[in-house]
């Protein structure tokens, strides 16, 4: 398929790098992009030629700014036959797990995204090159390996929103990574918090320079694509596998608060406050 919202480039080496591509949005996931990736993670792993992924942001501003409310448009509409039986397909599955609980369309791409991340063989990096808000910063998250420039700015946005949750498992994987309640602080509040902290809470593997990031995270990748490739495998199956049943709850339940929350009159005069470019809860934010 032809990629509008992110590029796909493989080297000699059988480094893929997928950029997050809409600059100026700073690179805000659409149901565009979050189809896309669900579409190139399964293309990398049928393909043997791929060996490791790194993930970045186009642009030097934004890993990813989080989730598009307003520019999604009509993904559907957007489909051939055969992309559109696998959206169906989608839904069909989303329907039989949450019932009557509407998704848009949206939902069904994130809930399969999420838990192809965690089965995705082959190793994966990101170079986090700025801003990384809500589901950009979790996306960014549920790679094997984080790196992040000194630049960068982190945040699990949701609550701001209006959304009582976080993406990705992450409510599952970042208190065992910190502590509780210290990860209670960073979603129940919602505050921005630099590389170098994300760095010392554990949730980031290195902070390098703007200027080198890409390099860094290259090489890793590099040498990733130069190792035993069905060790490197196996070794990610044994360690995402112990965690199997506790991240497929994590990412039940995130879903379930998600669309429990989109569905408030909170969430919509939220939504509404950041078109207008209106930080919501203006007051919730002093600390």
């Amino acid at each position: 398929m032809e990629f509008k919202t992110i590029q796909y480039e493989q080297d000699a080496n059988g480094v893929v790098v997928v950029t997050l591509n809409r600059p100026e949005k700073l690179n805000a996931m659409n149901s565009r992009m979050f189809w896309e990736l669900f579409q190139a993670l399964k293309k990398m792993g049928a393909d043997d030629t791929v060996k490791s992924v790194l993930f970045t942001g186009a642009g030097d501003r934004a890993f990813s700014s989080g989730a598009d409310f307003w520019g999604g448009g009509d993904l559907a509409s957007e489909l051939s036959l055969e992309e559109h039986a696998e959206y169906d397909e989608l839904g069909r599955v989303f329907q039989e797990k949450f019932g009557d609980l509407y998704d848009g369309g949206l939902m069904r791409i994130v809930y399969r995204l999420d838990h192809q991340m965690f089965e995705f063989d082959k190793p994966t990096v990101s170079a986090v090159n700025g801003l990384a808000l809500g589901v950009g910063w979790c996306f960014a998250q549920s790679c094997d390996l984080v790196y992040a420039t000194t630049e960068a700015k982190m945040s699990y946005l949701f609550i701001r929103n209006a959304i009582g949750t976080t993406d990705m498992a992450t409510t599952y994987t970042v208190p065992r990574t910190m502590g509780l309640h210290k990860a209670k602080e960073l979603m129940m509040l919602g505050e921005d918090f630099t590389a170098e902290q994300a760095e010392q809470y554990g949730l980031v593997n290195k902070v390098f320079p703007a200027a080198s990031l890409m390099a860094e995270a290259k090489k890793v990748a590099t040498r990733f694509a130069s190792g035993p490739t069905q060790a490197l495998s196996q070794m990610k199956r044994v360690l995402n596998g112990q965690l199997k049943e506790e991240l497929e709850r994590a990412i039940e339940l995130e879903i379930r608060a998600a669309l429990n929350c989109m569905t408030s009159t909170e969430f919509q005069n939220a939504i509404m406050a950041r078109g207008q470019k209106q930080e919501p809860f203006p007051g919730f934010r002093e600390t």
